[in-house]
């Protein structure tokens, strides 16, 4: 994968320079960091993705090592936290299914050339499957050790001694008041074990009808 060794190398070149200019408390905001992301960052990616890119493991690994740097500065996080994790917090889709959607839709493209070639026209008066990640926007912001206001849910998965589980806690104005912890199968990969974790801190807050709580993912 000479090609994207190369892209490797110059967007850590690029990522080296934004980093410092942004810290985790000073220097650009998220906000503009992500913006950076998707005009630069995602078009030195996509650049002949038509040609080169595969569905197999070896290019997924590589494209997820490529993407990781800018979610990580976006997210001003720790590195140890999952790649997943990251697309998550950030509203970054993992690039290879951006890649997948893209190529799909170029394809469709040049399908539609070819029929219009030859005389056939197409209808698009129809409802077309929107992504997921484009119906609902997760808000988020840098955490703030000091604001501990109203309810709080902080949830972690974690993979320790090839042992898997998960676990939440709720606190009230800095007040600790349940907490809940998961075994889960030794298979589990952590960022499975991240999202039953998230999935039960959602489900706790709608059975106790909590309309305003802030979620922390660890």
């Amino acid at each position: 994968m000479p090609h994207l060794n190369k892209l490797k190398e110059n967007i850590m070149k690029l990522q080296q320079t934004i980093y410092r200019t942004s810290r985790a408390t000073w220097g650009l905001k998220p906000e503009v960091i992500k913006e950076i992301y998707s005009r630069v960052i995602e078009r030195m990616i996509f650049y002949g993705k038509e040609i080169w890119f595969k569905e197999n493991v070896a290019v997924r690994e590589k494209l997820f090592q490529i993407q990781r740097t800018g979610p990580l500065a976006i997210a001003k996080t720790y590195t140890t936290v999952s790649t997943f994790a990251l697309n998550l917090l950030t509203g970054c889709p993992p690039i290879n299914i951006k890649i997948k959607e893209e190529n799909e839709i170029w394809q469709q493209q040049q399908d539609i050339k070819n029929l219009e070639k030859i005389g056939i026209s197409v209808n698009f008066d129809y409802a077309t499957e929107v992504s997921p990640w484009k119906i609902t926007s997760i808000s988020w912001r840098t955490f703030n050790e000091t604001n501990y206001v109203g309810i709080n849910v902080f949830t972690d998965g974690s993979k320790i001694n090839n042992r898997v589980g998960c676990a939440m806690v709720i606190s009230e104005d800095g007040n600790e008041k349940e907490y809940g912890i998961w075994r889960l199968n030794n298979q589990t990969t952590v960022f499975i074990a991240e999202m039953v974790a998230i999935r039960k801190a959602v489900n706790y807050c709608k059975r106790r009808q909590i309309v305003k709580p802030i979620l922390f993912q660890i």
